[in-house]
């Protein structure tokens, strides 16, 4: 996964992931929050200030 830097300053926003209460017992979704949630918590996510 690649990060960019944008163009413009967008406004800040929340983000949320949702899953089927199944999901806890597929390996294939274990994997993808492991991931997101290492490549998410690796970045300073806060705006920054002008």
């Amino acid at each position: 996964m690649q990060t960019f830097e944008l163009p413009i300053q967008p406004p800040p926003f929340d983000y949320f992931l949702a899953w089927h209460t199944r999901s806890p017992e597929d390996p294939a979704t274990n994997w993808l929050v492991d991931v997101l949630s290492a490549r998410f918590a690796s970045h300073d996510l806060r705006p920054k200030s002008l």
